[in-house]
């Protein structure tokens, strides 16, 4: 199966497991790092399961394992950064700014992995980046987004970077790791992250008040990490192993597409699902941003025929 293929079978992926997250952050989690928290609890057995029925290497060579492990903890550390100003502000102010992490995959890859794109390649990232920040913007006329600009840009511009990061490192343990190996390694890599920062009084008081109550939460969470994290992991890593982590992450990123299509659905079956509305020039910016994000990974299809 082509790389390409499998990217985009990971962005649509991707988008389900947003939408169960932000599911569970805006109606069941009281604080920011509720939902890491019950993630460094399913993560961790789901990596110890997998690398118990991997076929593991003759051998072993320490840097490709740690590669393994180190890339499940940029991960983490990437998401608790996004997670925890996520919170704090609208998701379509967050997404767009962490959206640009493969401009900074295309540097990273290109410093340590010796990757070099053409210039029709380049273009298409930018095209396909550019759609994916237009698709997530919410139009609010009249609302200034200063705020935003003043407080959170720092540090989401660093989750996006050490996203960057945890792919090519991704990439260097899986050209000399079977796949499923580094996978189980990325999902326990993701624990130690979670749990320095999530093991806290409020948020297992939270954790507590959802078991106790009986809610979704737990069933949702169970689902989305067993299941749909599970695979969109997955596919990330065998696309990473089978095309430039550059072009890779690039597709990976328009999830935004599928997000939109997904919420949209949602929004017109059960509007109190994710508590949106959808408005006529909101889904005019996305028709131009989907068509950005089609083009976009049209020239990469064309570029490796």
């Amino acid at each position: 199966m082509s790389w390409i293929t499998v990217s985009v079978l990971a962005a649509a992926t991707s988008a389900v497991v947003n939408i169960f997250d932000k599911r569970v952050i805006h109606g069941f989690a009281s604080t920011p790092l509720t939902l890491p928290l019950l993630v460094a609890v399913f993560q961790p057995l789901l990596g110890v399961v997998i690398l118990l029925i991997a076929d593991n290497p003759d051998g072993f060579s320490f840097w490709p394992y740690f590669s393994g492990f180190s890339s499940g903890m940029l991960f983490g550390l990437s998401g608790l950064i996004m997670v925890w100003t996520m919170f704090r502000n609208e998701v379509s102010r967050i997404v767009p700014i962490v959206q640009t992490f493969p401009v900074f995959t295309v540097l990273v890859a290109f410093v340590f992995l010796g990757e070099q794109l053409t210039m029709l390649q380049l273009f298409a990232i930018v095209l396909a980046v550019l759609g994916g920040i237009v698709i997530s913007v919410k139009y609010e006329p009249g609302i200034s987004r200063s705020n935003l600009i003043n407080k959170s840009l720092a540090p989401l511009i660093l989750s996006s970077f050490v996203l960057s990061v945890a792919y090519v490192v991704q990439k260097l343990a899986v050209t000399s790791l079977p796949l499923l190996v580094t996978h189980g390694l990325r999902s326990l890599g993701l624990a130690p992250v979670f749990c320095a920062f999530a093991i806290r009084r409020e948020p297992i008081d939270d954790v507590i008040r959802l078991i106790k109550g009986r809610t979704m939460a737990l069933p949702l969470v169970m689902i989305n990490e067993l299941i749909f994290a599970n695979c969109s992991l997955f596919l990330t890593v065998w696309a990473i192993s089978l095309g430039p982590v550059s072009l890779v992450s690039a597709i990976v990123s328009t999830r935004s597409l599928f997000l939109l299509l997904y919420t949209t659905i949602l929004g017109l079956i059960a509007k109190e699902f994710l508590g949106e509305e959808i408005s006529w020039i909101s889904v005019l910016l996305k028709l131009v941003a989907t068509t950005m994000i089609v083009f976009g990974i049209g020239i990469l299809f064309i570029s490796e025929s």
